[in-house]
């Protein structure tokens, strides 16, 4: 099984990543703007992995884990795929705490 996903899929991770970054998307509040950070690490460290452990393949737009890997390297295959599962999960669930935060503290 090749683990494969379309690049543009990540655009707005990575939009995120190049522009929120910067006095102009802090927020005031400090509850808000320290899940704002928590965000932005975590899809720092997400990307960072995917850009060291997944690579452009035969179809257009995709990036996958190498089917070298899973032949020749079962283990490090497997660990690469749980790894970018479980950071894809956190950058879910840290985005998922910035809104529902900023709900509550925003009151919308």
């Amino acid at each position: 099984m090749a683990v494969s996903f379309e690049w543009s899929s990540l655009s707005d991770v990575n939009n995120f990543y190049r522009k929120w970054n910067d006095a102009e998307h802090e927020f005031h509040d400090p509850k808000i703007e320290a899940k704002r950070k928590e965000l932005y690490v975590k899809i720092s460290t997400f990307l960072n992995f995917v850009s060291l452990n997944t690579f452009p393949n035969q179809q257009y737009d995709r990036q996958s884990v190498p089917k070298e890997w899973q032949r020749d390297q079962s283990e490090r295959y497997t660990n690469t795929v749980r790894q970018l599962n479980a950071l894809a999960d956190e950058v879910v669930q840290k985005h998922q705490e910035l809104v529902r935060m900023g709900r509550i503290r925003l009151r919308l």
